[in-house]
């Protein structure tokens, strides 16, 4: 009987641990993400000297104006 008790108490922890594999798969390859190029070309970023303040943002070009 101890036996059955513990089969009984599994049942639900291994069908959610297989539910939660399945749906994270499926979830895995729907997010959308830039291509690389794309994601290298917004990451090249060079600043040189000090910042006072900025001016302006350009949000079409992603550019900022800095005094």
């Amino acid at each position: 009987m101890g036996s059955f008790r513990k089969k009984a108490f599994y049942w639900p922890v291994w069908s959610f641990a297989v539910v939660f594999a399945l749906l994270s798969q499926r979830c895995h390859g729907s997010c959308s993400e830039k291509d690389l190029e794309k994601r290298e070309e917004e990451a090249n970023i060079v600043l040189t000297g000090t910042v006072e303040e900025i001016l302006n943002m350009d949000p079409v070009h992603n550019t900022y104006s800095c005094k």
